[in-house]
């Protein structure tokens, strides 16, 4: 099997304009060594993240995910709610015999503001 993925249909951004987390379903073979390289862009901010090793969940099966939680991540600008750009690239090397495959993707997604809570004590009582 080739590995391959793509993102989640929507990504949440905070209340300042960072992205949370990229994530998105994987194929791939239990045991291949992984690394994905991930870029969300916008016309206003780019985030790009890299994952060896780490982020990735169920591999081999059908609900396999990766996601950037927890992983080096960089950002250059603020997110707005709105559409952008995923792109992704999955390098796999196989266990054992060494062969590398590459998949690359690219895909339109929504970002949402991530909902806040309210302060307490703000409501009016009787």
């Amino acid at each position: 099997m080739v590995a391959g993925g793509n993102f989640a249909d929507t990504l949440s951004i905070d209340a300042e304009g960072k992205l949370i987390a990229a994530m998105g379903p994987l194929i791939a073979n239990p045991g291949d060594d992984l690394e994905l390289y991930v870029w969300v862009v916008t016309q206003d901010a780019v985030y790009k993240s890299e994952l060896k090793g780490k982020g990735f969940a169920n591999v081999g099966e059908t609900n396999a995910q990766w996601n950037t939680i927890g992983a080096d991540a960089e950002q250059s600008g603020t997110f707005r709610a709105g559409t952008g750009t995923g792109i992704g690239a999955v390098i796999a090397t196989t266990k054992p015999g060494g062969q590398v495959s590459v998949t690359w993707w690219a895909t339109s997604l929504t970002l949402t503001q991530e909902a806040q809570e309210s302060p307490q004590g703000d409501a009016a009582g009787p």
